[in-house]
């Protein structure tokens, strides 16, 4: 969630803008925000409970002058009948002052301490067998993660119970120096390969038939 003083200065660069003054909000144009305030309220560093509150959005002029239009059906939710009881668990989270403080996860959610007994749980290995010749086999299955070496742990885990030949692609890894530039020491190349940053892809592709691939 934004902090509260973006939607001032959105405000007040529209109106400089369309040369409304103060007399409109956001120059006059239809505007639509959107956001959850059951997930994450802007971040105050170093801020007490109180300073995050007074942060949002709700705390700003510009607050009690919207159009307030809540979602009230969830349609990712509406598959089946768990679905239901998990959306009910979320939205407790929020407004029962039971769930407040510590918090006890429901029986239905499994618990796993190590990446094995996740990635077997998601994909046993009967559904990896069938996955080299029914290629939508793996639709509807998926492992967020937050840290890209984690993502690296998934990759190796699952590649390496799916049957069949592996096949390693390593980058070719080096710096280009100019001739005017200072001598120093290049980097090695167990370094250059060792880098793992959102935007570059790892240094090690391992591919094997049936595994599935994400080009962006």
């Amino acid at each position: 969630m934004q902090y509260k003083a973006c939607f001032e200065a959105v405000n007040r660069t529209l109106n400089d803008i369309c040369n409304s003054g103060n007399q409109q909000w956001f120059g006059g144009i239809p505007t639509v925000l959107g956001g959850d305030f059951a997930q994450i309220l802007p971040v105050f560093r170093r801020g007490t409970r109180q300073s995050t509150a007074l942060a949002s959005i709700q705390h700003c002029p510009i607050w009690p002058h919207l159009q307030i239009l809540k979602l009230k059906t969830s349609m990712p939710m509406m598959a089946s009948e768990v679905n239901q009881v998990f959306l009910t668990f979320l939205r407790d989270m929020v407004t029962n002052p039971v769930h407040h403080g510590n918090l006890h996860l429901p029986a239905y959610i499994r618990r796993v301490s190590t990446v094995d007994e996740l990635c077997h749980h998601l994909y046993p290995q009967s559904l990896l067998d069938e996955a080299v010749t029914v290629h939508n086999s793996l639709a509807g299955r998926a492992i967020l993660a937050f840290r890209n070496d984690t993502v690296h742990d998934f990759i190796d885990v699952l590649v390496e119970r799916m049957p069949g030949v592996e096949h390693t692609f390593e980058a070719i890894n080096h710096v280009n120096v100019p001739e005017d530039a200072a001598v120093a020491e290049p980097f090695a190349v167990e370094y250059l390969q060792s880098i793992s940053l959102p935007s570059l892809p790892p240094s090690c592709l391992r591919l094997k038939i049936g595994a599935p691939v994400i080009l962006i």
